[in-house]
């Protein structure tokens, strides 16, 4: 059985650093000022963090919502 843990805020931070080698300080910087708890809850998965960490990559906007995480994600 497979099973996804959730993140902490250390953990996220940790995962943005080794996911961007340079640009990990302006996604920290958007997720330690978003407002919009929601979208904090949504990136504690760890696949979903994924997923936004490779949105965000590649300039695309912030989903607010699982459903747009995943379709923003395979767009």
């Amino acid at each position: 059985m497979w099973r996804n843990f959730e993140f902490n805020p250390e953990q996220v931070t940790e995962y943005i650093r080794c996911w961007f080698a340079a640009t990990e300080e302006s996604l920290d910087s958007a997720l330690v000022h978003s407002k919009n708890s929601r979208f904090k809850e949504l990136i504690q998965n760890s696949l979903r963090f994924r997923m936004l960490c490779q949105i965000w990559q590649m300039g695309g906007r912030w989903p607010e919502t699982p459903a747009r995480l995943f379709g923003e994600f395979v767009d």
